[in-house]
C-alpha cells in the first residue's frame, strides 16, 4: 500500500469527539519562545473558524490569542471523510504564557494550548503517536483502528529551552 498523507491525516477526524486535529507541532515538542511559529492542521467542516487558547502563568487561566485566530479552508482536501488545511498565522507567545512571573531567561519555558474548531476540541498528536499512527498506516491499518491503537489527547504542550 502506498502511504498517503490524505489517509493518515483523515485519523484526526475519526478519534475523539469527531472534531479535526492538530498535526504540527507534535504535542511536547521544543520550540523557541523567542522565534515565532504556527499551528497546522486539519478541520471537519468548511471555513470553519480556528481558535487558539495559552495558559498565562500571570493570570492561571487560559487566554484566546486572536493573532493565531484562522480559517479552515473552503474546498475539501481529502474526501470520505471530507477534511479541510488549516493553518494559524505564525506569532511568538509572550513570555507569560511560557514561565511564570519572575522567572529569568535561564528557566525551561512550557506553553500550554488548546486548538479549537467552531469550539469543538482539536486532538494532538505528540512525536511516538504520530509514528505510530504512520507505521499502522504504513502497514495497511484503517486510520481510525491506527489512532483508536496508537493513543491522542486535547492538549499542545510546547517546551523552550533557557533564552540566555
Amino acid at each position: 500500500m502506498r502511504f498517503q498523507l490524505g489517509s493518515l491525516l483523515a485519523v484526526c477526524l475519526i478519534v475523539g469527539t469527531g472534531s479535526g486535529c492538530v498535526w504540527e507541532p507534535s504535542d511536547q515538542a521544543y520550540q523557541s519562545r523567542t522565534t515565532p511559529f504556527d499551528i497546522r492542521g486539519w478541520a471537519q467542516g468548511s471555513n470553519k473558524t480556528i481558535t487558539v487558547q495559552a495558559f498565562n502563568f500571570s493570570t492561571n487561566g487560559y487566554d484566546v490569542i486572536s493573532a493565531m485566530t484562522t480559517t479552515s479552508s473552503a474546498a475539501p482536501n481529502w474526501a470520505n471523510p471530507s477534511i479541510y488545511h488549516y493553518a494559524t498565522p505564525s506569532f511568538t507567545l509572550p513570555s507569560n504564557y511560557w514561565v511564570p512571573p519572575g522567572a529569568g531567561c535561564e528557566t525551561v519555558g512550557m506553553a500550554s494550548l488548546r486548538v479549537y474548531e467552531q469550539g469543538a476540541l482539536l486532538t494532538t498528536f505528540d512525536s511516538t503517536e504520530h509514528n505510530c499512527v504512520t507505521t499502522e498506516v504504513w502497514n495497511g491499518a484503517h486510520p481510525a483502528n491506527a489512532a483508536q491503537n496508537c493513543g491522542y489527547g486535547n492538549t499542545l504542550v510546547l517546551f523552550s529551552p533557557p533564552t540566555c
